[in-house]
């Protein structure tokens, strides 16, 4: 039979061995989100990566380079928008759903800067801002200038929602929409109009970027449909405080 001491004493034992899984599963966290944030930022700039251990000399301008690695760096981050919105339990773990999406709304911002940026620096380069307007250039141009387009076309949708009266649900089916259309005409554009697209390292990273959306938009839309849940009822706990 336990005494009072030993009660006592068994319940610091568990209380301490709590604390230390507590504070093994805090590092652990820790650790994974250290991981993933690495693994982030590699994968953004491996194009660059590839491109400067392949192809080290370059006879373009700094101002011409510095526009071509907006773009690149813009459609990678595009493309990894796919896996911060996806929802996926093990980036969701280390930060939290809030952070996740915060981070995914931020890289959004970065993606429009990076994508306006790569056609005026381009013009800037070489003095002809008429590549910004000429309406005698090739397709693949004119996919990555509707690209362009696409994506300042929703960024106003989004900033002005609210006035608009475009309900979430609405305004996340167009999301979707669009990421595709901005996935496929991003790709067709660098892959026709970028010159280290012709390095076959740079083309299997690229087509490898590709499948990873494809694939993770396939299974949040429908394969991620199959784990959906239904609210059945919503009780109220107290004055302001609600439960489902």
């Amino acid at each position: 039979m336990l005494t009072h001491k030993n009660k006592n004493e068994l319940h610091f034992i568990q209380s301490a061995g709590g604390r230390k899984a507590a504070l093994r599963q805090e590092k652990g966290l820790v650790w994974n989100a250290a991981v993933l944030i690495a693994l982030y930022f590699l994968l953004l700039v491996m194009p660059l990566i590839l491109t400067t251990v392949f192809r080290p000399q370059t006879d373009h301008l700094f101002i011409y380079e510095l526009g071509k690695n907006f773009a690149v760096l813009g459609y990678t981050a595009l493309i990894l928008q796919f896996v911060l919105s996806a929802r996926l339990k093990w980036i969701e773990k280390p930060f939290g759903l809030d952070i996740v999406l915060q981070f995914h709304r931020m890289m959004g911002v970065v993606v429009v800067v990076l994508f306006l940026l790569h056609p005026l620096l381009l013009a800037l380069s070489e003095k002809r801002w008429i590549l910004l307007y000429d309406f005698d250039v090739s397709w693949f141009i004119w996919t990555g200038r509707v690209v362009l387009l696409l994506i300042l076309f929703h960024v106003v949708v989004s900033a002005f929602r609210s006035l608009l009266r475009l309900d979430f649900e609405n305004w996340r089916s167009l999301h979707n929409i669009l990421a595709v259309i901005l996935i496929a005409g991003g790709f067709l554009h660098s892959w026709f109009a970028g010159g280290d697209l012709r390095l076959l390292p740079i083309q299997i990273l690229w087509v490898g970027l590709l499948a990873l959306a494809i694939g993770i938009f396939l299974e949040h839309r429908w394969w991620g449909q199959k784990r959906r849940f239904r609210i059945i009822d919503v009780l109220q706990e107290t004055h302001n405080v609600w439960d489902d």
